[in-house]
């Protein structure tokens, strides 16, 4: 869970409850037959900017950016100062985040434990961005991808268990709403999916009832985007 754009999580978690899964499975399928994201299209929230005209002064320089402030917070070596300091300048105080599993976090407390657990997990940890895209306006917001491959070494306890000294490389992407916020652009919710399956495999877990995952799904919210979105103050 980006691990924040931010990663995944590092630091000891429950065991999942496979009935919730059952539940959430259950529930899908007794109605699949009529099934349709339709009513996303025409009741849901907007799915492109709706002001307007509204000026884009910010999206020639916003893969720039997202870049940026990406090494501001992942590059190995960087002291604690200035990552907490970077954290503080380019996410928003009620910063969401939706990553692996369904799980959610909210708040710069949760952001900076998801950062540090995963600096303590992986100290070598590098994000190879491999691509950045942008679309918005000055006034709606911005949304941004970026896909990434991440590698490092697992020399520090993990959400998955002690070290093991070994090294991964696995792929992702972040779905980021950025918002201008006192007069600067700062990162208000992402969305962030990595391949834990690659991942906990090249670590060498093999015992995936054994292993600690958190105790949630995700959970579908039909005709609705997902939050905050274009417009948001």
């Amino acid at each position: 869970e980006r691990w924040s754009t931010a990663v995944p999580p590092t630091g000891p978690l429950p065991a999942v409850a496979p009935s919730a899964a059952v539940a959430v499975a259950a529930a899908s399928s007794a109605d699949g037959g009529a099934f349709s994201n339709e009513c996303l299209l025409q009741h849901g929230d907007a799915l492109q900017p709706p002001t307007q005209g509204a000026p884009t002064t910010f999206l020639d320089e916003c893969p720039a950016w997202v870049v940026r402030t990406t090494d501001a917070v992942w590059r190995p070596g960087l002291d604690a100062a200035s990552v907490n300091a970077s954290l503080e300048a380019y996410f928003y105080e009620g910063w969401r985040s939706v990553s692996s599993f369904g799980r959610r976090y909210e708040g710069m407390a949760a952001l900076k434990d998801l950062v540090w657990g995963t600096k303590r997990a992986f100290p070598d940890l590098q994000i190879h961005i491999s691509d950045v895209f942008c679309t918005g306006n000055d006034v709606d917001g911005y949304k941004t991808a970026m896909p990434d491959v991440l590698t490092g070494t697992n020399t520090g306890p993990s959400a998955f268990g002690p070290p093991t000294g070994r090294k991964v490389a696995y792929n992702g992407v972040a779905l980021c709403y950025l918002q201008k916020v006192g007069g600067r652009w700062q990162y208000v919710s992402e969305v962030v999916v990595h391949d834990e399956a690659a991942l906990m495999h090249q670590l060498g877990v093999t015992n995936l009832t054994a292993a600690t995952h958190p105790d949630t799904v995700a959970t579908p919210h039909d005709c609705r985007t997902n939050t905050p979105t274009w417009g948001w103050q």
